[in-house]
């Protein structure tokens, strides 16, 4: 994931942007939070306010930082999409997330 975000970056004319895989990782963590606390808007993830504070949110990474990595995050090449897959895109998430699920009995299909 890391190295097609970084492709789609530069294929933007983002040169200079670059992430690790660790970075992915927070980042996607991030994005499964409203799954489990439900705020009105993204940005309050990061308020420092104490009754909406969320540590693991705001020490993963900083709000400038997610939303950097969020505008060019891409799960594959969009130069090599197989052409009838309409889910070419996410198609190498889903694969692995699958692989990952059947170690516990679960699937996405």
């Amino acid at each position: 994931m890391a190295d097609y975000t970084i492709t789609y970056a530069q294929q933007k004319g983002a040169h200079t942007f670059s992430v690790i895989s660790e970075e992915m990782t927070g980042c996607l963590g991030i994005l499964l939070a409203p799954g489990c606390v439900v705020m009105p808007s993204r940005k309050i993830y990061w308020e420092q306010v104490e009754d909406v504070k969320i540590d693991g949110i705001s020490t993963a990474m900083s709000r400038n930082r997610f939303e950097e990595i969020l505008q060019y995050l891409h799960f594959s090449d969009n130069t090599k999409l197989a052409v009838g897959d309409k889910f070419a895109k996410v198609r190498p998430l889903l694969v692995q997330l699958n692989e990952r699920f059947l170690l516990y009995n679960l699937a996405i299909y």
